[in-house]
């Protein structure tokens, strides 16, 4: 499978290119975005991020990670993830500038990578949970909301 760009009704998702870096630095300058972050050091290191995104290209080819700047009105504003793909289970992640939050974009956008054209995804082990929430988007009424529901399957 090779990059792909997706939409939703107000987003677009589209993979990661190492020009991003510098908006991403931006965004991972907010301590409040930085802290939800399980591997992100803060202060972020404008070249760690450079070369994270740099690295996005081949761990898609190697079925590692499969990741996707969001942008909304043309602005790119976080990005969403399935990362650590190993065995069969990988996980779903996200992060949005601190502006984004309560709009529900990681409701809309997570659900679009469940929706691409590989047999990949059914053999995720996160899988099952995704038709649960794409039938009742009503169970979610906030970005938290749609995390615990994701932790919880």
């Amino acid at each position: 499978m090779g990059p792909t760009r997706l939409t939703t009704a107000r987003l677009l998702l589209r993979p990661t290119v190492v020009s991003d870096a510098g908006r991403a630095f931006d965004i991972q300058s907010d301590w409040n975005v930085t802290r939800m972050l399980r591997m992100a050091r803060f202060p972020p290191d404008q070249e760690d991020i450079r070369r994270w995104f740099a690295d996005h290209r081949s761990e898609w080819r190697a079925g590692e990670a499969y990741r996707f700047g969001v942008e909304c009105a043309g602005k790119f504003i976080g990005l969403v993830d399935i990362d650590e793909i190993c065995a069969g289970w990988g996980d779903l992640g996200y992060w949005f500038e601190r502006a984004s939050w309560g709009h529900g974009y990681a409701l809309e956008a997570a659900p679009q990578l469940f929706t691409l054209p590989s047999t990949k995804w059914g053999s995720l082990g996160f899988a099952p949970v995704m038709p649960r929430i794409m039938q009742r988007p009503d169970a979610c009424s906030s970005d938290s909301d749609f995390a615990t529901l994701i932790q919880r399957g």
